[in-house]
């Protein structure tokens, strides 16, 4: 079921190649204006500036806003897990820095799936008759 109400309790996970391990992304809900502001953006820094350093910058600038934390068990660091959650022991403040930093691939996939065009996929089509 799409739930249409605005939830800060989302999941998205993305299977990173690299290390052949699932990451799970607890996001908020984008709103319209996010998906159009995106899209804008991304317009006009691919057509204007032609500037992928930029592209990916902007990019990181709207997965900050969006991701709000890691399922937990998903990030490491120096062998050791690491939590997005304040309060917990292994929670690291600078987790976002350090996935923007060493996972920008992971960050990247998530804003072009959550805000680009890829974040609905016809899967039927029926072709109805025209009606005179």
């Amino acid at each position: 079921m799409f739930d249409l109400k605005s939830s800060d309790n989302n999941l998205m996970v993305i299977k990173d190649q690299c290390s052949n391990t699932a990451i799970g992304l607890k996001y908020r809900t984008p709103t319209t204006d996010e998906r159009i502001e995106f899209k804008s953006v991304m317009i006009d820094l691919v057509v204007k500036k032609k500037d992928i350093k930029e592209i990916v910058k902007t990019k990181l600038r709207f997965a900050k806003n969006l991701v709000k934390g890691v399922r937990d068990g998903d990030l490491g660091y120096d062998g050791k897990s690491i939590s997005t959650e304040s309060g917990r022991p292994d929670y690291r403040a600078d987790w976002y820095e350090l996935l923007a930093e060493h996972g920008s691939h992971i960050l990247e996939k998530f804003v072009e799936t959550i805000l680009g065009d890829y974040s609905a996929q016809v899967v039927e089509e029926t072709r109805r008759p025209f009606v005179k």
